[in-house]
């Protein structure tokens, strides 16, 4: 809320061809990367803060989690690069690759928070551990829980968009249709 208050709705330019709207939108997302990074990180250290208060075995108050997130952060945004650069390559070796990788290095926030591991690699490595013989498993309940976000998304939208009659930008109503 905070980030669309002080970076604004993204610019619309009637008419435009898509190459004149890509340089706008990221003449856009240029002029207001600090706010999208400091979003960034401020919803990373939420995450961090989140995953200490469940997984920590010294059970820490909220203050405490965020406390240990902040001091954790930079040593899991190094992880979190390290496993995109990862999972880059393997997109680019036909997407499977690239996805296997995604849920191999998908608990390496886990292992920082539960284990207080502040090694990048090794939480990287830990993560490759705990998900061994697990890998489909863990793909498919994350297929499915993006699938319900994607369900449960449109259901909110389609309830605000006929609560509040949705109004676009030239002042013609959006009309809500059921597939």
């Amino acid at each position: 809320l905070i980030l669309t208050l002080v970076a604004g709705d993204p610019p619309i330019v009637a008419g435009a061809d898509s190459d004149r709207m890509q340089d706008v939108l990221l003449g856009w997302f240029g002029d207001n990367s600090i706010y999208f990074l400091l979003s960034s990180l401020i919803t990373t250290l939420g995450t961090l803060a989140i995953m200490y208060v469940t997984l920590n075995p010294a059970k820490p108050t909220v203050g405490e989690a965020i406390s240990l997130a902040g001091a954790m952060l930079i040593f899991y945004i190094i992880a979190q690069i390290l496993g995109a650069i990862a999972v880059g390559f393997g997109m680019l070796l036909l997407i499977v690759p690239g996805i296997y990788l995604a849920v191999k290095f998908s608990l390496s926030g886990m292992v920082a928070a539960g284990e207080n591991e502040r090694n990048p690699i090794e939480m990287m490595r830990r993560s490759w551990r705990l998900t061994k013989g697990n890998s489909l498993r863990l793909f498919g309940l994350i297929f499915l829980v993006a699938i319900a976000a994607v369900i449960a998304m449109m259901v909110i939208s389609l309830i605000i968009g006929s609560i509040f009659g949705m109004i676009l930008p030239d002042g013609a109503a959006l009309t809500v249709t059921a597939f």
